[in-house]
């Protein structure tokens, strides 16, 4: 939906980026700037992400995204700019006008999505689906939790959606791209959920991606759940089941249970315990680990007790450490998951049980290892010794690996002098696998880099140029009414500060058409990066931005003397980029005058006029550009 311009500047003004990026990032002091790991990518080792506060603006280097808090929303939530806004909106207590003056066409995907998810919720309600609801009765599911979690019922017949969601005007294509119809050899098409209890997945923005179908009969040969196809919205390995849910709770409680199934999200959600997610359709992945951490810094497993929870969860840690998180394990009684676990003692007990059971990685591997045999004969112990230690060198920082590797002694009764040579074996091992050349590039990341957008034979004049031009529009326009009056004389050759220029020229000039309106619009470059369609120039733009500033006085100066200085800048550089043209045509003349050595005695050669004419004219722009700076006492 359409939001007033001055209401975005005024979400964006209210809502400081660092407190934002902090929710998703470890945000680390570096001078002037903050640094973090980035968010983009879970398994970075090295900060290649800045956030300048007093500009409001980001970059990330690993992967080239940058932008101001809306730009950050879009990315990390996958949501458009008009969502971002509402989302920063909400973060910030800013109340939104609800009377929209135009719609922004919503993604067809969810428009259908939430149709099927309608369906499925009226089909469960009707009489023919009396079974599904005493599936749902003898689970002990709430009629308020089928509500609150949207759950429904896919009737068996073979087109039952297709020919409902048809006459919605929604297409054979349309539902094939999010996976609710299927394509028969024959050519003719089929629901794809049929006879089945549903499960709609959110995003954490509350938009419904995909389904989970359950079978009703445990006899059935069919699997016994079935998800939605990846996507354009929906991604497994990027999605936890009911984190839209649970998120405030983690963010609270600072620990989040992982659980793998649906049914035992929702068995907890309902006792009361809020605090939980589910890794469902998928293994544990870096992305889930990174979305969890948003919220908290502890994860426990609360996985079944069978052989396949337990290599599950070793997995899962494997999987977590590297996030410089700690995880813990809940191993449940023999033949429990947490969802009948739950139901046979209710929330109070689960709660003791979780506290006093609850155990570190280290103790859930060497228990492990040892139901497993593999601590009978020294060959064994020395085996498991190893994998233990490749699974604690996985933790980034070293004074945690170094307290978890003395635990690991003390347990063991191995000597900590011989697990330090293990360790080092190992180490030694992965510097060789990973790193093969000494050249191997490993220092941080600084922000001085927006040249990693630009060809690398880009004039510095005109890096020079656009980095000054865009420094002046943080407290006034009085640099571009300058840059106006030059614009049909300056040339630049990059493309992409070229389109920048052009963008920030085009602004100026829809500025200048307000200023006599009764409602001004205020041109504020850090609003402005948003708005930008090409994620490439929006990137770029972030990057030349977040740079150190021209001078660190800037920092102490007053607003018209930092706009002075601006000018100045600007001015130096935009001479140069003027004259450049003129020096390169008049090089150009000189050099077929020196060719042709009779034509500098021809007064009247065409030549030699153009070559004087160019002269003259470049004398002038000197004089002009001298004029100016003299009158502006630059």
């Amino acid at each position: 939906m359409f939001i007033e311009r001055s209401k975005i500047d005024e979400v964006r003004s209210l809502v400081d980026i660092v407190d934002v990026v902090s929710g998703y990032a470890d945000l680390i002091p570096s001078g002037k700037l903050f640094k973090a790991k980035s968010p983009f990518k879970p398994t970075e080792r090295t900060p290649s992400f800045f956030i300048n506060p007093e500009k409001q603006i980001f970059t990330c280097y690993s992967t080239g995204k940058g932008g101001n808090v809306f730009s950050f929303i879009m990315e990390i939530e996958r949501l458009s700019f008009v969502e971002a806004v509402h989302w920063v909106a909400k973060y910030g207590g800013v109340v939104l006008p609800q009377d929209s003056k135009e719609a922004q066409p919503e993604l067809k995907e969810y428009k259908i999505l939430r149709w099927a998810a309608q369906h499925f919720f009226t089909t469960l309600n009707q009489p023919s689906s009396k079974q599904a609801l005493l599936y749902f009765e003898k689970r002990g599911i709430r009629h308020d939790t089928i509500t609150s979690f949207g759950l429904g019922y896919a009737s068996e017949t073979w087109t039952g959606l297709l020919e409902g969601a048809k006459r919605q005007g929604f297409s054979e294509t349309d539902l094939l791209n999010v996976g609710l119809i299927s394509k028969s050899q024959k050519g003719g098409y089929f629901d794809t959920f049929r006879g089945r209890i549903m499960f709609p997945i959110f995003s954490n923005a509350e938009k419904i991606v995909g389904f989970a179908g359950r079978i009703l009969n445990e006899d059935e040969k069919s699997a016994k759940y079935i998800n939605s196809p990846e996507t354009q919205v929906y991604q497994k390995s990027k999605l936890l089941y009911g984190l839209n849910f649970s998120r405030d709770a983690i963010r609270r409680s600072g620990e989040a249970f992982l659980v793998e199934g649906y049914m035992d999200f929702i068995s907890l959600f309902q006792a009361g315990v809020h605090n939980v997610v589910a890794t469902s359709g998928t293994a544990l992945t870096h992305e889930h680990v990174s979305l969890i951490s948003r919220y908290a810094k502890k994860i426990s497993f609360l996985y079944d007790a069978d052989d396949a929870g337990q290599n599950a969860m070793l997995r899962g840690i494997k999987i977590i450490l590297p996030h410089e998180l700690i995880p813990s394990v809940i191993t449940l009684p023999n033949k429990h998951d947490p969802d009948s676990f739950i139901k046979e003692i209710g929330k109070d007990e689960f709660l003791k049980y979780v506290s006093f059971y609850k155990m570190s990685f280290l103790d859930f591997i060497l228990n492990r290892l040892k139901k497993m045999g593999s601590f009978d004969i020294p060959e064994q112990i020395a085996i498991g010794i190893k994998e233990i230690v490749e699974v604690i060198l996985l933790i980034p920082d070293f004074i945690t690996q170094e307290l978890f590797l003395k635990q690991l002694s003390e347990k063991t009764g191995i000597s900590h002098s011989s697990i330090e040579t293990e360790v080092q074996r190992q180490k030694n091992r992965h510097k060789r696998k990973i790193y093969p050349s000494r050249k191997t590039n490993t220092t941080e990341h600084c922000p001085v880099q927006a040249t990693h957008f630009l060809a690398k034979n880009t004039p510095v004049i005109e890096i020079t140029f656009i980095k000054y031009l865009l420094e002046s529009l943080y407290y006034s326009t009085e640099v571009l009414d300058i840059v106006m009056s030059f614009q049909s004389s300056i040339h630049i050759q990059n493309q992409t500060v070229f389109a920048l220029y052009e963008y920030i020229m085009a602004q100026y000039g829809k500025f200048e058409k307000s200023k006599d309106e009764a409602k001004k619009i205020s041109m504020n470059i850090t609003d402005e990066i948003s708005r930008i369609e090409d994620e490439q120039l929006r990137n770029f733009a972030s990057s030349i931005l977040i740079e150190p500033s021209i001078s660190p006085r800037w920092f102490s100066e007053t607003q018209e003397e930092y706009t002075r200085r601006c000018l100045k800048s600007v001015m130096d550089s935009m001479r140069c980029l003027v004259i450049r043209q003129y020096d390169v045509s008049i090089s150009s003349y000189l050099s077929e005058l020196e060719k042709n050595s009779k034509l500098l005695n021809q007064v009247d050669s065409d030549v030699l006029r153009e070559y004087n004419k160019l002269l003259r004219l470049k004398q002038g722009i000197m004089n002009e550009f001298d004029g100016l700076e003299k009158k502006m006492k630059l």
